[in-house]
């Protein structure tokens, strides 16, 4: 379930994680730094994710690829926001057993989920 869970944010992960590299490298001692590959892997893993949402798209029958990508990304933000809503009370479930590194972990998993629907939905509204 955890590696479902991490492949699905497993993009925006790396895009944070670059984003905080960068972040660091202008703290003196740290300029040789650069988090510029882990924003670009995070793009490409992000864009082969919906890339595999838009075939399973087009062999349910649409055959615009811009209404397959859009309703791609619109799967994934569904998925991500399913998997958001379990895993808040998985992180809940976790505090009540006492299990804080566990639940932290969650917490920063949905933290990230949601960033990405936040992110979409910001996106979304702007387009209309």
């Amino acid at each position: 379930m955890w590696s479902k869970i991490i492949a699905l944010s497993f993009g925006e992960i790396s895009s944070l994680l670059g984003k905080f590299v960068n972040l660091i490298s202008k703290i003196p001692g740290f300029k040789k730094l650069s988090g510029d590959r882990l924003i670009t892997f995070g793009e490409k893993f992000h864009h082969k994710i919906i890339g595999a949402f838009e075939k399973v798209i087009k062999l349910a029958g649409v055959k615009d690829a811009a209404k397959a990508h859009k309703a791609a990304e619109i799967l994934h933000m569904v998925v991500v926001g399913l998997l958001l809503y379990k895993g808040v009370g998985g992180m809940a479930a976790k505090f009540g057993k006492g299990q804080f590194a566990g639940a932290t972990f969650k917490g920063v998993l949905n933290a990230i989920k949601s960033n990405e629907l936040g992110v979409f939905l910001k996106d979304a509204f702007a387009s209309i």
